[in-house]
């Protein structure tokens, strides 16, 4: 774990809180140009934003940082990935900011189904929701740092082994492939 200086801690609470508004009028800015990216299904429109969003955040010393935007960079990973494999969007049947982030969190919590005891029935609903989207959704979940998910080769295996049963074999495919890289 990093250990941060407290004095540059204390420093860096203190231009929050003095830039407050700078700050909160830069991310109200972004969030609106990625919901209408999201509402148009411009993807190029909403990596462009993001992009510039954290090139700006860079420039401010991570100032701009939010869980949000964090989890909604992930998606565009994954929506890039799908694209280029012709796969069917994440955000096909969304059209908000907010809508994208729950279908996301969605996934999240259906992960986290597979990792526990539950009665079938809770389970057979985490199944049907993740072979409805591409395992690149997936590996974002994992990859997302505001995420806590455990056992990633053992989820990666047991999808691939439900998309087998699918017949849905180009993700389980590549569910193995994700697997071999834990």
């Amino acid at each position: 774990m990093t250990k941060i200086n407290l004095n540059h801690f204390i420093s860096s609470c203190e231009s929050l809180e003095t830039n407050k508004d700078y700050y909160l009028g830069y991310i109200k800015k972004y969030k609106s140009h990625i919901n209408d990216s999201i509402s148009n299904h411009s993807l190029e429109d909403f990596e462009l934003f993001l992009n510039e969003y954290f090139d700006l955040n860079s420039k401010l010393e991570d100032q701009l940082l939010t869980s949000e935007l964090l989890k909604i960079n992930q998606i565009k990973y994954a929506l890039l990935n799908e694209r280029t494999h012709d796969f069917s969007l994440f955000w096909n049947d969304v059209y908000t900011y907010d809508e994208l982030l729950e279908k996301y969190n969605k996934t999240t919590l259906m992960l986290r189904r597979l990792l526990f005891d539950l009665p079938d029935v809770f389970k057979k609903q985490a199944y049907d929701f993740l072979a409805s989207i591409s395992p690149f959704i997936i590996n974002a979940a994992f990859d997302d740092p505001t995420n806590i998910l455990g056992m990633e080769k053992q989820i990666y295996i047991i999808l691939a082994k439900d998309c087998l049963i699918r017949q849905k074999y180009d993700h389980s495919s590549l569910y193995l492939e994700l697997a071999k890289r834990v």
